[in-house]
């Protein structure tokens, strides 16, 4: 499901872009497992708040999608998110770390 709230997001981001770039990887390193998506953005981007429950660039009654991420990612030790955003685009990757 995190997958899915990443890649709405980042879709429903690029359809208001120019080049409407959207990008997904999966990685798989030993006990390692990635899932980066970038994409195009003509917002600047508050990375402290954007998964903060309702927070959303789209209006009210939104941003729930990168919260409930936020929240999923809080509750296991071992999933870890990363987001870096520079100039028109943003990259959010989950990684999640086998358990022993």
């Amino acid at each position: 499901m995190t997958s899915i709230h990443l890649l709405d997001n980042a879709i429903d981001a690029a359809k208001s872009t120019p080049d409407k770039q959207v990008t997904c990887a999966f990685n798989s390193l030993h006990e390692t497992k990635e899932i980066s998506v970038r994409n195009s953005t003509n917002k600047k981007l508050d990375v402290n708040k954007m998964f903060e429950l309702g927070a959303s660039t789209k209006g009210s009654q939104r941003g729930f999608g990168l919260s409930n991420v936020q929240q999923l990612v809080d509750k296991q030790k071992n999933f870890f998110l990363d987001v870096d955003s520079k100039n028109d685009r943003v990259i959010i990757t989950l990684t999640i770390l086998e358990e022993e």
